[in-house]
């Protein structure tokens, strides 16, 4: 009727993406003291992967031997993704951990696309996001390197709401990007769970020779059975494009490695593994405060050939500056 006021509702969707923003905790993000990085170092720390997650799945009648025969480790040619042979068990929820993320703010981790679901396994369901994690044998983590007796308080465990996986994710293992957004939000960020600082501002050409980080709980080894009971980490260095599309010639089920990715390592005996999907690949920045550092995300692990720590072939991550439009696009309040 002519003179009515019309109201029109929009959905949290269309939020400019500015104004999206303002949904990462740009000034509580990455920060670590400099006295917890620990140079080629094996095993984590308490406080020093503070955004680190582990997911874990709902495995309907556990039984592993049929699992492997289903999941034959997500191998795609000779390519893996980064599932491992074991996983950690929750005996009580029948809960398994099978691979990592990166809480980005208090309601979302990024994570791979292919951690979603296992492509031919019906039986396990993506369930819950562990923060705070370092050591599974311990109820509680202490760091008591150089006379100090720190410890952690509780992990927590957050039941997935919606899984967002990159709707072009698939052929080529392009994409192999997501979002896992939590039923609750973190309450408060501490030492021990905090958000890791997303790569705005940051440019990346995958012609660089740099020094990254990478951590996660997975495999140690390509036979080992399981993935590691402690959070590992290890510096690994880049390599170009063209090098990474030399060595995957011949490998057409992801062929060629294009802008949107990276490639780290050809390092004997340094890389990512089976169990480390969908964790970040990390850049160290320096803060503008006294003894801090800022550590951002450029990476997220994506596959590698069978064998992990290939001498000549480097692990693919998916490159986060590429979707960082994707990212705001899909973050709500």
């Amino acid at each position: 009727m002519r003179g009515d006021i019309i109201k029109v509702c929009c959905h949290s969707n269309f939020i400019k993406e500015e104004d999206k923003m303002s949904l990462l905790p740009i000034n509580e993000c990455g920060e670590v003291s400099l006295d917890v990085r620990i140079t080629n170092g094996k095993y984590a720390k308490p406080f020093q992967f503070p955004w680190m997650a582990l997911l874990g799945y709902k495995v309907a009648e556990w039984s592993r031997a049929s699992f492997l025969c289903e999941t034959g480790l997500l191998k795609m040619g000779e390519i893996r993704v980064r599932i491992p042979i074991g996983s950690t068990e929750d005996t009580k929820e029948n809960i398994h951990y099978m691979c990592g993320g990166s809480l980005i703010n208090d309601r979302y981790v990024l994570t791979a696309a292919h951690c979603e679901k296992p492509k031919t396994s019906e039986r396990v369901t993506l369930k819950i996001v562990r923060l705070g994690e370092v050591d599974l044998d311990k109820q509680i983590d202490c760091d008591e390197s150089k006379g100090l007796n720190r410890c952690a308080g509780p992990v927590i465990d957050i039941p997935i709401e919606k899984v967002i996986s990159h709707q072009q994710y698939g052929a080529l293992l392009k994409n192999d990007i997501a979002l896992l957004r939590l039923k609750s939000r973190v309450q408060t960020f501490t030492d021990q769970i905090k958000p890791i600082c997303l790569p705005f501002g940051v440019t990346i050409t995958g012609n660089e020779e740099i020094v990254y980080e990478v951590a996660g709980w997975g495999k140690t080894d390509t036979w080992d059975n399981e993935g590691s009971r402690i959070l590992q980490h290890v510096q690994i260095r880049s390599q170009t494009l063209d090098y990474c599309n030399d060595q995957y010639s011949k490998s057409k089920d992801v062929w060629p490695i294009d802008a949107t990715q990276l490639c780290v390592g050809a390092d004997m005996g340094k890389d990512s593994c089976y169990g480390d999907s969908g964790g970040p690949l990390m850049d160290w920045k320096p803060s503008n405060e006294l003894n801090k550092t800022i550590v951002v995300q450029v990476g997220i692990v994506s596959f590698g050939t069978v064998f992990c720590a290939d001498k000549y072939t480097p692990a693919v991550y998916t490159r986060v500056t590429a979707y960082l439009d994707w990212i705001l696009a899909n973050i709500e309040p």
